[in-house]
């Protein structure tokens, strides 16, 4: 194919470019060579330079060597000496125990010794006194043979017809007629009264009755308004004071809630029970009795285990029950493990004991001491290398072969065991269950996110909290630790279930937090739709937390204040009545305010109050200064309602109260119609006034439950000591440093299930109070204190 011209320009075109292309990347290589040659030689530079400084940190590398060896020489010979010393310390110490404790020794043989003689000296005198008593014994023979022949002569002149009779009755024997004084129950009495005087005609049975009467049980006589009365009048009059029958209802409510106390043991409780299955049901059958008396025992019985055991028994009688129950009690008891105490009644050897603590403690203080001298060196002796790794600080110390020559150190540091939890702060959008912790009263917060449940410290301080060998910290959700301060076997009541859960106490916010342990053990089932947590029998209703309202109170002005005209000033005020600290507030206008101060503005403010006091706006539309008093109301601080969580004014009118400022303000642009504003005025006010009904159903459930759970249910037995709630205030000195409580007091009388008669002494004036008053009062323990 020819080629043209056009195309042999193009291509000798496209030779002499790559021509041109060749001869740049010929270029470029040199520039390369050149390149590499450059590199090459500053290569043999950096070569030269490290070269050189390898030496330099060599020679200081052995500079360092040759000091830290001679530091090591150093610390060697201190740890010699400090050894030795420590050995001698140790040994000196050891000498004067064994000194000290042969001494001890030699005194309590002394003391064994006189024991001794004093027993050998107190069965001789028992010996003596037994035989005297068998004298007795002989003579009280010899008198009650001497009676029997003495009945019999009074029988043959009975039949003989010496001494004459009326009938079956006789003279009131020599028998004491026990004494009554309304305390003790009147159905035993009247029983044990007619024992001794059967046979008795009945003037000297109302006699007897009358000078029997002691106390509160003779007052009945003023009730009688014959002169003599005869025994029937006197017994009936008595039986409707004292008497049982009208109290039935009362004692089998009691039954009802009787449950095993704290400390009771199971033949106090049993009695208990077939007093008031008696009192409860006097006219039943013996089998109904017992059946009855079977199941309120087994119902209450602290220890659920032993009712199931019990239960499964299908005991007939209670004694049968309760024989079961001990058995099981003392076999639970017998697999505990039991640790046997020698008991020795001899200040000797308490002396002794004291004496070797005292020992003990100081040779545990002086290895203290000897330890932080030497940590204290080895801490001196590291700040000056800061190369050498620093002494890490044990989590526990472990003290061996005390008794040897040398002193054994190991330092163990145990794993943290961190425990997650959402909850650090009461923002009240938890649930709360109410219920009791240790005795104590308290809102419980359901954390789901928490493995485990937390007590804040105040709550359990009446209790021993034990440290633990692990570490534990809390993780909070943002990630903040809160160390744990102990853990404590608490014992909890939710409602009727009540159970013991191992508890971490630590600085929480809130005063429990239930996790997710209580709900796995204890089997509980939280229904979050219908806020219910459900247990074995029962459904508590769970209620937000308790969140503070502000009431209503007067501002006044803490000074003399001169306002110019035609301005607005800020003034410093202070809030009467008032006791929370740092807390926002909304400030609003007194409605007498325009007139009374003729021209003077409040503010409507949002502030915040500190040290009770706070920040008002006020504004003098006069040409002329006005002046403000001190102490003269000048607005009101409002805050939304507790129960209904609205603002009196919403209930009430439908709409927030408006501020003076809008009477000299412009009116809208836009006015609603009259029928429209009635209109939305109703359905607002339907709206408001039905979630107030619902928020006070709630309130009031959730006031009724508190009250429950702090109500006194069972009451107080007649004799139980209680303490009186009285508080009595004097000026000039706090209530926080005065006494609400006084007593003891004692149980006279039930007057019904919620009034009591007390005393507080025999010679001192009786009280009628409500329970809300009374609390058990429980006596201090003997040994409460002694270590």
């Amino acid at each position: 194919m020819p080629v043209t011209r056009r195309q042999m320009a193009e291509m000798e075109e496209s030779l002499k470019q790559l021509m041109e292309m060749l001869s740049a990347v010929k270029a470029s290589q040199e520039e390369m060579k050149t390149g590499q040659e450059k590199m090459k030689v500053s290569q043999e530079e950096m070569k030269e330079d490290m070269k050189s400084s390898q030496q330099k940190l060599e020679e200081k590398l052995e500079d360092n060597r040759e000091y830290m060896k001679k530091g090591q020489e150093e610390m060697k010979a201190n740890q010699e000496e400090l050894k030795q010393k420590l050995e001698d310390k140790l040994q000196e110490m050891k000498i004067t125990i064994e000194d000290s404790n042969t001494k001890l020794e030699n005194k309590l043989r002394e003391f064994e010794e006189v024991v001794e003689e004093e027993i050998n000296q107190v069965k001789e005198e028992v010996k003596a006194v037994e035989g005297e008593l068998s004298h007795i014994k002989e003579d009280k023979k010899e008198i009650n043979k001497k009676i029997e022949d003495l009945e019999t002569k009074v029988r043959q002149l009975s039949t003989t017809g010496v001494i004459k009779t009326e009938g079956t009755l006789t003279t009131p024997s020599k028998v004491k007629v026990p004494t009554y004084d309304g305390k003790a129950s009147w159905n035993t009495y009247l029983r044990q009264f007619e024992a001794v005087v059967r046979n008795w005609r009945e003037e000297d049975k109302a006699t007897s009755l009358i000078a029997a009467l002691r106390g509160e049980a003779l007052e009945v006589l003023r009730t009688i308004t014959e002169t003599s009365p005869n025994y029937a009048t006197l017994t009936s009059a008595l039986e409707r004071r004292y008497g049982d029958a009208h109290l039935q209802h009362v004692y089998q409510a009691q039954l009802r809630s009787r449950r095993q106390r704290f400390e009771e043991t199971l033949q106090q409780y049993e009695a208990d029970i077939s007093r008031m299955v008696n009192l409860a049901y006097p006219t039943a059958p013996a089998e109904v009795i017992e059946q009855l008396s079977v199941s309120s025992f087994i119902e209450g019985l602290r220890d659920p285990e032993i009712g199931q055991l019990v239960r499964l028994a299908r005991h007939k009688t209670i004694s049968e029950a309760l024989a079961q129950a001990l058995e099981i009690e003392a076999a639970k008891q017998a697999s505990r493990g039991t640790s046997k105490i020698r008991q020795v009644k001899t200040y000797q050897y308490q002396d002794r004991e004291r004496k070797m603590q005292r020992s003990s403690k100081n040779l545990v203080d002086s290895i203290k001491d000897v330890l932080e001298k030497f940590t204290d060196g080895q801490n001196s002796e590291d700040s000056t290398t800061n190369k050498r790794r620093p002494i890490r600080s044990p989590g526990k110390r472990q003290l061996a072969s005390l008794r040897g020559r040398g002193l054994v150190r190991c330092y163990q540091a145990p794993p943290v065991k961190k425990i997650k939890i959402t909850r650090l702060q009461n923002n009240g959008s938890s649930l709360v269950v109410p219920g009791r912790i240790c005795g104590r009263e308290c809102e419980m917060i359901l954390d789901t996110g928490s493995s485990h449940t937390i007590v804040k410290p105040n709550i359990v301080a009446h209790c021993r909290i034990q440290n633990t060998d692990e570490d534990y910290q809390l993780e909070t959700a943002n990630g903040e630790v809160i160390p744990v301060k102990g853990v404590h076997l608490a014992e909890i009541r939710l409602g009727n279930s009540t159970f013991r859960q191992k508890v971490f106490v630590a600085d929480i916010t809130d005063d429990v937090l239930l996790g997710l342990n209580v709900m796995a053990e204890q089997n509980f089932i939280l229904d979050l739709p219908q806020r219910v947590l459900k247990t074995n029998n029962e459904e508590i209703i769970l209620n937000f937390p308790k969140i503070r309202a502000l009431p209503i109170r007067t501002v006044k002005a803490i000074e003399d204040v001169e306002i110019p005209p035609q301005s607005e000033v800020v003034l410093e005020a202070i809030c009467d009545d008032s006791t929370e600290e740092d807390e926002t507030v909304i400030v609003e206008p007194k409605s007498e305010n325009l007139l009374h101060h003729k021209g003077i503005l409040t503010g409507r403010t949002l502030t915040v109050r500190k040290n009770n006091q706070m920040f008002v706006r006020m504004m003098n539309l006069k040409d002329y200064p006005q002046k403000i008093s001190k102490g003269e109301p000048i607005a009101y601080r409002s805050a939304v309602h507790e129960s209904t969580g609205k603002t009196p004014a919403s209930v009430v009118f439908g709409a927030e109260l408006r501020l003076p400022i809008d009477l000299i303000s412009d009116r809208p642009k836009k006015e609603e119609g009259v029928n429209n504003y009635i209109s939305h005025l109703q359905d607002r006010l339907k709206l408001t006034h039905a979630e107030v009904r619902q928020k006070m159903r709630i309130e009031s459930d959730r006031m009724k439950t508190r009250y429950d759970l702090r109500a006194n249910i069972g009451g107080f037995q007649v004799g139980e000591k209680v303490w009186l709630y009285n508080p009595k205030r004097t000026k000039g000195k706090s209530p926080k440093l005065q006494k609400s409580w006084e007593g003891p007091y004692t149980v006279v009388t039930r007057l019904n299930d919620v009034v009591y008669r007390i005393q507080k002494n025999p010679q001192a004036k009786m009280k009628i109070v409500h329970i809300d008053r009374l609390t058990p009062y429980q006596e201090p323990h003997p040994n409460e204190g002694v270590t």
